[in-house]
């Protein structure tokens, strides 16, 4: 599963309207920075690879969880190449750029319309 979510977060664009889901709950937003540094062998030892999703919140995920902030990062480390660790949702401050709270870990990444958004 992990993998499989690794997978489908690479594949994501800023833009994007997604809803990720952290223990039941649904963090719905729209992609607005990816950061990527790929799974690399140097000088035959493999380095870790890593990926970060960066979403702005619909303000209807925002009011439902009362939130703090209105942006939460989405991470997951690269071991080898195409195999992730699970990945972890963040409360995130785009002000100083440092997470706020750890939401917990992703189960699953809905893609498409965020039709809830009121705002």
């Amino acid at each position: 599963m992990s993998n499989e979510l690794g997978e489908q977060l690479n594949d994501l664009d800023v833009g994007d309207a997604i809803t990720a889901i952290v223990d039941d709950y649904r963090y719905e937003g729209t992609v607005i920075e990816t950061a990527r540094q790929k799974c690399e062998l140097n000088q035959g030892f493999m380095e870790s690879g890593y990926l970060a999703v960066y979403l702005e919140l619909t303000t209807a995920t925002i009011e439902q969880y009362d939130l703090s902030t209105n942006h939460i990062v989405i991470s997951a480390e690269e071991a080898v190449p195409r195999s992730w660790d699970q990945p972890v949702a963040s409360a995130h401050n785009r002000t100083n750029e440092e997470t706020t709270a750890r939401l917990g870990e992703v189960t699953t990444i809905e893609t498409g319309d965020n039709s809830n958004d009121s705002g």
